[in-house]
């Protein structure tokens, strides 16, 4: 009987549709092994601003764990993923309760919005990560479910979404603002967790400070450093933090939001 599997490794290839029948035909897994899967023509999403219709557009492409390969089966614990993937597509474990840690192959380099959106599980990052997009580690607070972990940004790091980390309080350790980081959503860390400390230092690649994209619950910061190319800080930027020293506002600020 299908549905009665609890413990599960597959090997050779996978698409779309296999991960659609094993989320609907085996509710009562708790395990899945697909280290030796070889994904392809697998279905996510990518995102394009628009002011006209859905931003969302599918797309297909080998080697990424397919849009929501794994939401909502309440009852899986254990998830071993191909080290060959580079993308983990939207919503892939939103909803999810794993009580294994879940180590995220070093070749990914995008995490796809929602990816682990309402997910409890202890995270460990990709050491070449480039990508976090909107809502990716955001907490359900509805419900206490949070992803928890140390928090290690890798430098590869060029783009966090909005909301990514939003509410996300189980994430503890020092926190770094990857050197290279291109883009900070709006309320990126907002009210992000307690257990994360440290000097907050924007990294002169970024020239504005988003609305909210600071406004954590930090338990201990030491400096907020802000280098001259910054022109804008905008509402509730930091509006959380705690500081301990005086913040030194750059020479070329034009801009300072309600809240800041």
């Amino acid at each position: 009987d299908i549905s009665s599997i609890r413990n599960l490794k597959i090997t050779g290839r996978m698409t779309t549709e296999d991960f659609a029948f094993i989320r609907g035909e085996m509710r009562q897994l708790e395990a899945i092994n697909i280290k030796d899967v070889k994904i392809i023509n697998a279905l996510d999403w990518y995102y394009i601003p628009t002011d006209v219709g859905d931003p969302f557009r599918d797309y297909y492409s080998d080697d990424v764990l397919p849009r929501s390969a794994f939401q909502d089966m309440m009852l899986l614990r254990s998830v071993l993923l191909p080290d060959t993937i580079h993308t983990i597509g939207c919503h892939s474990f939103s909803g999810t309760k794993l009580s294994a840690a879940l180590v995220i192959p070093n070749n990914v380099i995008k995490i796809n919005g929602s990816a682990f959106y309402g997910c409890r599980c202890d995270i460990v990052l990709p050491d070449y990560l480039e990508y976090i997009e909107s809502s990716a580690f955001a907490h359900n607070q509805s419900d206490g479910i949070f992803v928890y972990g140390e928090l290690k940004l890798p430098n590869t790091l060029k783009y966090i979404g909005e909301n990514a980390f939003f509410r996300a309080e189980g994430f503890y350790g020092t926190f770094n603002l990857p050197s290279e980081l291109e883009y900070l959503g709006v309320s990126a860390f907002a009210g992000c967790g307690d257990g994360l400390e440290g000097d907050i230092v924007v990294p002169p690649t970024l020239t504005v400070v988003s609305r909210e994209s600071l406004c954590a619950n930090f338990r201990k910061v030491g400096n907020v450093i802000l280098h001259s190319g910054i022109t804008r800080i905008e509402e509730n930027a930091f509006s959380c933090l705690k500081l301990n020293n005086n913040l030194i506002f750059p020479t070329n600020l034009t801009y300072i939001g309600k809240g800041a």
